[in-house]
């Protein structure tokens, strides 16, 4: 008896064809050969099929390499789809640097946060699946050592100084933090390390006696108490560009006496991590880091050209930086032209897979031609989806339709129960037995049917060989495709900083000691040595203050109620201190008057709301947004007041696009289920009210 899981199952199919059989076996053959192999007749969404299918079926890394970021991330987010639905590990994506070596500015923290991630479990030899543009795949790199050495295993029991791990932790780009909270920060309190490693579902805390790690436990950040014990973490880094103070002294010695405004000597500037290759040139390459992945490029023409405009852009960037004087390394050591990275592919299987047809095919190359096509796009018009479903049904094609939520997919169920079109629930996995019994067995599968589930695909593809059409969740429902990324969460603890980057000279500000003042802007002074930036904060007959930015806690923009400007108070004068007194007399009278108010509420009657029903958990889950963590904590919130027997006092405010409607829906919705009265004061949330389709079911 063996688990079926209907979708894995469907799309095994593709790999099931006798053109996949024939290029799996050429890649195998290639291994030892070198020989490329073209494919041709696959749409973008069949294209990172046959990638996830090839990495599931040779059990080899895949590198999927696409002409620029953006086509990468799109790339990325369609492999992501295709493994959660085939049961396989997650995908990779190594993006290219957002800036080129000329241009003085160093790589933006995220990208090299991801690209370091990503960097070091390739170079630990990790099978994996990625998403690479042509510029990282083609680019000059580090040896698989370095990178191996960014990461860092520790186990309880193992010994460590102290002061190295700090400054590992310093060299790789975490911030030193108390509390701990967010990932890429950590804290040292004595002989206790708290560190909150990327991608780990906690931070940890390392407890060491002498140099002996003898505690390791993950804690909660929010209320920083430990969670349970572990036996070993890995620190993982957040930049590919390790401080090493070697590298600047010697970088100083190429770039002193130069911008001395710009370079500190033996101390990071803008764009060094492209000075480098001049005192230590890359030794390897991006797909010598990668061993003997298989490399799948997509639309090898397109590749090509866009190789040629990379080398255009850096030589003549590289032009204007040597008649600027400014030192630069030259291009080849970052890139390798078109021929060097063929020549280097030729040492690996490779797949040249275009859409339409082989404009430019590799001499000697095996090609395959397989057939698919986009998923028709129904534009949210579900008769013609149902009238699509039937003729698609008498054709004798197995359909597989991938919804984005439970709402989505009971919705589905009930409109093919009305039109007694046959339908199954792919996410229900059943036990196959040898005999024909319960459960799906091989002939089901093969049988026509249209089958259910939820996926990540946002446009499907058809197979008409396999008689198979996949349908994304957009081919259906016109929803946007943006989706909203949560926010890094920050804990009650967080110090709060002003942000003072929306302030102009003459704006007034408030400080907390000294009252209203006004912004004159930054002022560079040398303090303790070194140079400091400060904000000049201009006070009655012309005194100044300065406050260091690192204390921008101290300082609030004035926001008046009609706009006018108040009068500046006088520094070590008495009328900041006499309103402050005043304010604090008034908030006492509002505390009393507050206080009485409450006692009374806590005293009337409320209704008490039943847990959530069906109906509830089905408009939740028909949102189209991902919510974000304020978004999740706020619902909880609410409805814990609404299953108290109090009445309930709460009110939920934000700026524009935040959330608020949703979370607005969700409290009616429960209200109106038991029969209570909603009343509903903003047009726009009316309109969503109005639109929404479980409302318009259910009142």
């Amino acid at each position: 008896m063996t688990s079926v899981q209907p979708i894995q199952e469907l799309l095994q199919e593709v790999a099931s064809s006798a053109e996949f059989r024939g290029l799996v076996r050429e890649l195998e053959g290639s291994a030892r050969t070198g020989a490329a192999v073209r494919v041709g007749g696959l749409t973008e969404a069949a294209k990172t099929l046959c990638a996830a299918l090839l990495r599931r079926q040779l059990r080899a890394s895949v590198l999927y390499v696409t002409a620029n970021n953006r086509q990468a991330e799109k790339a990325f987010d369609l492999l992501q789809a295709w493994t959660h639905l085939l049961g396989e590990p997650a995908p990779l994506l190594i993006p290219a640097h957002d800036v080129h070596p000329y241009e003085e500015l160093s790589p933006h923290a995220d990208i090299s946060e991801k690209r370091a991630l990503n960097l070091a479990k390739l170079a630990a030899g990790e099978e994996a699946l990625v998403a690479v543009p042509l510029a990282a795949a083609a680019s000059r790199t580090e040896p698989a050592q370095f990178y191996r050495g960014l990461v860092r295993h520790i186990r309880r029991g193992d010994a460590w100084d102290l002061s190295e791990l700090v400054e590992y932790l310093q060299a790789v780009g975490y911030t030193r933090y108390d509390p701990v909270e967010m990932p890429g920060q950590f804290s040292l309190r004595g002989g206790i390390l708290d560190v909150y490693s990327p991608e780990s579902r906690r931070p940890v805390r390392l407890e060491l006696f002498g140099d002996e790690v003898e505690s390791l436990r993950e804690f909660d950040p929010e209320t920083q108490r430990s969670v349970g014990p572990l036996e070993r973490v890995a620190l993982l880094p957040l930049t590919e560009f390790p401080f090493r103070r070697e590298i600047l002294e010697k970088l100083s010695a190429h770039v002193g006496g130069l911008h001395t405004d710009t370079y500190i000597p033996s101390e990071p500037f803008p764009g060094w991590e492209f000075l480098v290759p001049l005192v230590q040139p890359l030794s390897s390459t991006f797909l010598e880091l990668s061993g003997k992945a298989i490399l799948f490029l997509d639309e090898p023409a397109e590749l090509q050209r866009e190789m040629e405009r990379l080398w255009v852009l850096l030589e003549a960037e590289l032009r204007q930086a040597q008649e600027a004087g400014r030192p630069a390394a030259a291009a080849e050591q970052f890139y390798l032209h078109w021929e060097e990275f063929l020549e280097q592919a030729q040492r690996r299987p490779v797949v040249h897979a275009e859409e339409l047809g082989w404009s430019g095919p590799p001499s000697g190359g095996t090609a395959f031609a397989f057939s698919s096509r986009p998923a028709p796009n129904l534009h949210g018009n579900l008769p013609l989806w149902l009238a699509e479903i039937q003729n698609l049904l008498q054709q004798e094609f197995r359909v597989l339709v991938l919804t984005s939520g439970t709402g989505e997919t009971d919705r589905l169920a009930e409109l093919l129960a009305e039109h007694r079109i046959p339908f199954r629930r792919a996410e229900r996995v059943r036990e196959r037995t040898a005999t024909r019994g319960f459960g799906y067995g091989e002939e089901d599968l093969a049988l026509p049917a249209c089958w259910i589930g939820r996926g990540g695909l946002a446009h499907g593809v058809s197979f008409p060989a396999q008689r198979l059409i996949v349908f994304g969740h957009q081919d259906l429902f016109e929803t946007s495709p943006a989706a909203v990324r949560p926010a890094a969460s920050r804990s009650a603890t967080s110090v709060f900083l002003s942000d003072f980057r929306d302030l102009k000279p003459g704006d007034c500000v408030v400080h907390v000691e000294h009252g209203i003042g006004c912004y004159r802007g930054l002022k560079e002074i040398e303090a303790g040595g070194m140079p400091q930036e400060f904000m000049e904060l201009e006070y009655r007959e012309g005194d100044r203050l300065y406050v260091p930015l690192t204390r921008l806690d101290l300082v609030q923009q004035y926001r008046g109620t009609d706009g006018a400007q108040p009068p500046l108070d006088r520094l070590g004068g008495a009328t900041w201190a006499r309103t402050r007194s005043r304010v604090q007399k008034a908030m006492r009278a509002m505390a009393e008057e507050l206080l009485k108010l409450y006692a009374q509420r806590e005293l009337s009657p409320g209704f008490a709301f039943a847990d959530n029903n069906p109906w509830q958990q089905e408009l939740e889950e028909s949102f189209e947004y991902e919510e974000t963590p304020d978004q999740l904590r706020t619902i909880e919130e609410v409805r814990r007041d609404m299953e108290k027997p109090g009445p309930m006092d709460r009110l939920v405010c934000g700026d524009v696009g935040y959330g608020k409607t949703e979370v607005a829906m969700r409290a009616a919705f429960r209200a109106a289920l038991h029969g209570k009265q909603v009343a509903v004061l903003a047009p726009t949330t009316v309109l969503a009210f109005q639109h929404h389709e479980t409302f318009r079911q259910r009142f």
